[in-house]
């Protein structure tokens, strides 16, 4: 239920009246508005003066149209109708309050009663017009016009009149204020908006305690009435005319019920707008927790995970931002953590540039910023390592020149042994050779003092069978042409083996070539083997022939045996002389090969350890030359690094005059290389050679 109080109601009526007797004063003043308007419209003045009811009629036909005005009459001055709109016949005015008020120049619209029952508020005014005197405007004596003259004179009076019957006015009221009203003649309801059965209860009467208190007494009456059977809390004011008489009566009034409905619709009402007003509340207190919390939090907690992340604002900026201006708690907590943030972005952007000019190997920046706290301990730590490096950078440039100089000294050392190894090689190649060569002859000069003895000693122990022995020589020389066929025959074998010994050789060279710089050795191995096969093929050319110029002695002996079987007896007699002289050269013959097969087993243990030195010469070049290339190439590197106090490494020394060219820093420096050999083409002429040898 409402808490108003009757009083309290009973004011609203009160100051509803008030209201609707200020709707009522702007007709009235609208009334006036109107009338005052004929007075300074020459049509109507004119239609006047000369009493054109026509014109006047149609003049008041517009202002109908264009205003609320229910009745419009114009009067002569005793109040007698001659032209009008209205629905009452000829009717007199004379006693309306209204045009009496007028007649005496009084400014004043009041209520007045039209009929019976049609209260209405009007107003009246006089119309002076210029009138034609008399005996001007026509012909005198002489038949001339006499000139026209007028003069201001009251012609009527024009009375304008708002019927208070009228439904809609009450009805806007009442959609304004919720209230019911009615307007009374006299006593009898002429208008309402109290509704019954969807009809306006007009015709109906004030109850009698009413009316004597408001018609009779001309008293307000304000409380608790039933009204057509419904209860109300009213408010009556009467409707006094110019003399003061009660002539009807005003009602404001809220049905008791409709209070009723009126409280439980405010109830309802109020427990909305409390429902949403919380709401409202709610919304706007969650929007402000959203812009002074939840966004600067969350715009704290994204940063947050992009430090986590590794983003701290320094390749995007916009990682490390925030957009907090606020002065309270939350936002000097985002101005402590975002400054947090500046001096980790300013302190690891510093790191990340002295790492990244190390890594480039320029070890001449040193950190430059103001660290703080825990901080300064990595400062003093990068400091350290940049000093550190510097130092190591500039120890390893000078070991590296110590290297490179020591290794040079080694690489020519090597280079003259290798040569002298080479040559000695050499040497020793020719002189076994020619001990070959000699051991031959020894022992073909030892076969031919055994072969002399026999033969001494078959001369000696059967000179007297002559012919017996000289067919054994014959037989003898049989045997040797069949040896000297074997020999032959081996000596083609090893010719055919000095051969598969160069294939095999020349095969070597070509891997050697294809393994490139690591097989160097290897091929000066297979070409010193090549060179070995070379000459035992010589050898055996060599042995062949003397194999063929044995034959040929052998048969001119066995050509001569008949000679020497006739003149066996003539040599009988130095026989023993040429045994005695044949067993003395076999003797020295044995002695001289043993001898030279001695010394040609020496020469045969010093060429290989000749070879042996020289394949170890030339390994101790290939690695002191790669050493040296190495060392280079190292000083090479540390000499792009830039050091404090230098513009680079390698500005401190200059360059050995057979030093490699300085390496472009901007690009990866080369693999040293030993030779500048090219293993596919060697290899390429090695197998084009050994197919020429097959």
């Amino acid at each position: 239920m409402s808490s108003l109080t009757d009083k309290n109601l009973e004011d609203e009526c009160k100051n509803n009246l008030q209201m609707l007797e200020l709707e009522i004063g702007e007709y009235k003043d609208m009334l006036k508005t109107v009338a005052q308007s004929y007075l300074s419209n020459q049509d109507f003045i004119q239609a006047a003066g000369t009493r054109d009811l026509i014109i006047i009629k149609n003049i008041f036909a517009s202002t109908k149209q264009a205003y609320p005005v229910s009745y419009l009459f114009y009067t002569n001055t005793w109040g007698s109708i001659l032209t009008a709109i209205s629905p009452f016949g000829n009717i007199s005015l004379q006693e309306h309050s209204n045009f009496t008020a007028a007649m005496n120049d009084q400014d004043t619209a009041t209520y007045q009663l039209l009929g019976e029952d049609d209260l209405c508020v009007g107003y009246s005014v006089k119309v002076v017009a210029p009138v034609l005197k008399s005996g001007t405007g026509v012909l005198n004596e002489q038949g001339e016009e006499i000139p026209a003259e007028y003069e201001e004179k009251l012609v009527g009076v024009v009375s304008l009149y708002y019927s208070l019957n009228d439904a809609e006015m009450l009805d806007d009221i009442k959609k304004f204020t919720g209230y019911d009203y009615s307007i009374f003649a006299g006593d009898t309801r002429v208008n309402t908006t109290i509704m019954v059965d969807g009809e306006r209860q007009v015709g109906t009467k004030l109850q009698n305690k009413i009316a004597k208190t408001v018609l009779e007494n001309k008293q307000e009456f304000m409380g608790r009435t039933n009204i057509l059977g419904a209860d109300y809390i009213a408010c009556y004011s009467p409707i006094l005319d110019d003399q003061g008489n009660a002539i009807g009566a005003l009602f404001s009034g809220l049905s008791i019920e409709s209070r009723n409905q009126q409280a439980a619709l405010i109830t309802v009402v109020l427990f909305g707008v409390i429902i949403i007003l919380t709401g409202f509340a709610i919304v706007i207190l969650r929007l402000f927790i959203t812009r002074q919390v939840y966004k600067p939090l969350s715009q704290i907690e994204n940063i947050a995970k992009n430090l986590e992340s590794g983003e701290i604002g320094i390749q995007n900026p916009s990682a490390a931002r925030i957009n907090i201006t606020s002065n309270d708690e939350i936002g000097r907590t985002a101005s402590a953590f975002i400054g947090t943030v500046n001096s980790l972005k300013t302190y690891i952007g510093e790191i990340s540039d002295l790492l990244k000019s190390i890594s480039e190997g320029d070890l001449t920046m040193l950190p430059h910023q103001n660290y703080k706290g825990d901080f300064v301990n990595i400062k003093s730590a990068l400091e350290n390592i940049v000093l550190s490096l510097n130092e190591i950078f500039s120890n390893i440039n000078r070991s590296a020149q110590i290297i490179a100089d020591n290794t040079q000294s080694v690489a020519l050392g090597a280079a003259t042994l290798s040569q002298n190894s080479a040559a000695q090689a050499s040497a020793a190649e020719e002189l076994t050779a020619t001990v070959y060569e000699i051991s031959n002859q020894v022992q073909k000069t030892a076969g031919h003092a055994v072969t002399a003895k026999a033969i001494a000693e078959g001369f000696t122990l059967d000179v007297e069978n002559g012919k017996n022995t000289l067919s054994r020589l014959v037989d003898l020389f049989s045997q040797l042409n069949q040896l000297s066929d074997e020999m032959i025959k081996v000596n083609k074998a090893v010719s055919n083996i000095s051969f598969q010994t160069d294939i095999l050789a020349l095969n070597a060279a070509v891997e050697a070539a294809r393994a490139g710089a690591a097989g160097k050795g290897f091929a000066v191995v297979a070409d010193e083997v090549r060179s070995l096969a070379i000459l035992s093929s010589n050898a055996a050319k060599q042995t062949a022939q003397l194999l063929e110029n044995t034959l040929e002695l052998l048969q001119s002996g066995t050509k001569e045996a008949n000679t020497t079987a006739e003149a066996f007896e003539k040599i009988k007699e130095s026989s023993n002389q040429s045994f005695n002289i044949i067993s003395e050269i076999e003797k020295a013959a044995q002695a001289q090969a043993a001898a030279v097969d001695q010394i040609t087993r020496g020469l045969e243990q010093i060429y290989d350890a000749i070879q042996q030195n020289a394949a170890t010469s030339e390994e101790n070049a290939a690695a002191s030359q790669e050493m040296a290339s190495q060392a280079q190439f190292l000083k090479q590197l540390v000499g792009k690094v830039k050091l404090i106090g230098t513009e680079s490494i390698q500005a401190e020394e200059p360059a050995d005059e057979g030093a490699e060219e300085p390496i472009d820093s901007g690009q990866e420096p080369p693999e040293p290389e030993l030779k500048p050999a090219e293993p596919a083409k060697e290899a390429q002429e090695a197998e084009e050679q050994a197919a020429t040898v097959s």
